[in-house]
């Protein structure tokens, strides 16, 4: 979808998983528990190489020092990025404490992918529907399993 001034208009899982990066680079000790609830196919998000950066940080024990992800930023052009994510999590979650942070990352995690589900069922559903009308057998058993493997 495209709004009127042209650009692209972002999908409610892109605002979410949004959220979460910003609830990341606000409260870093929220993260480790969800840490590998992201599914990868979130990797489309511009703010995935920041996760990435932020996950890694965790899984090896050091504290997240903005340097390093400006560095890993920087490279896909995302530095002004950081600098806005850091600032909505200085706006909108300056009053959380660290437990209300670490259950709003929970319900976020729980939103991302059951979004992340109900939009992968409508692609699929229309990948099985062209699969019917070619009638392509075994594409069409692949793609109900996956279905219902979701």
């Amino acid at each position: 979808m495209t709004r009127a001034d042209g650009t692209r208009a972002r999908s409610r899982l892109e605002l979410m998983f949004e959220r979460f990066v910003v609830l990341s680079l606000r409260f870093p000790e929220a993260l480790p528990a969800f840490a590998d609830s992201i599914p990868n196919e979130l990797s489309t998000s511009p703010h995935f190489h920041l996760y990435k950066a932020i996950k890694e940080g965790y899984t090896n024990s050091t504290p997240i020092q903005l340097a390093d992800l400006r560095h890993a930023v920087t490279s896909t052009g995302g530095e002004q990025s950081l600098d806005i994510l850091l600032m909505k999590g200085d706006l909108e979650f300056s009053d959380f404490t660290e437990k209300e942070a670490t259950a709003e990352v929970e319900m976020l995690m729980r939103q991302i992918r059951e979004e992340w589900k109900k939009q992968r069922r409508k692609e699929l559903q229309r990948a099985i529907e062209n699969a019917e009308r070619e009638k392509d057998e075994a594409r069409l058993r692949v793609l109900l399993q996956e279905f219902q493997n979701i």
